[in-house]
């Protein structure tokens, strides 16, 4: 078993386990895909972004159902 990922509290076998310093890892936290402060535009849609809001006129953003166009 590769060391950095020998985290087994639960070894099952009815006894407990010798190293009792030995604790749970460390949280990591999920980055949600759909949190929006984790979105980057492409370069092109922020040019057109960037127009749209200079000219004062809509923009129509097309794509596949699911593609984050809202």
């Amino acid at each position: 078993m590769n060391p950095e990922l020998n985290f087994q509290l639960y070894q099952g076998q009815g006894s407990p386990i010798a190293q009792r310093d030995q604790r749970v890892p460390e949280y990591v936290p999920f980055v949600d895909s759909d949190d929006p402060r984790h979105y980057l535009a492409e370069a092109g849609l922020r040019d057109a972004v960037n127009v749209a809001l200079a000219l004062g006129q809509p923009l129509l953003v097309t794509g596949e159902p699911g593609t984050g166009k809202t």
